[in-house]
């Protein structure tokens, strides 16, 4: 299994911006429709986000991550 990080970038009403991170495990690159359903997860009332990035993590980087947040 492999590990990706996706960053989500959005922008509120209030011009606020706000970024949410997002680690998937997949045997491959997420798909497009996987990413869409990613941004999209929050209905209509969500802001809409960009994805900014997608960066493939190790092991180590996910455990160093996760013991961060």
């Amino acid at each position: 299994m492999r590990n990706f990080m996706i960053t989500i970038a959005s922008t509120s009403k209030e011009n606020i911006l706000t970024f949410e991170r997002h680690i998937i495990q997949n045997d491959t690159f997420p798909s497009q429709s996987y990413i869409t359903n990613v941004v999209n997860r929050g209905g209509p009332e969500q802001d809409k986000g960009e994805v900014i990035s997608i960066v493939e993590l190790s092991d180590q980087d996910v455990t160093d991550y996760e013991a961060r947040s």
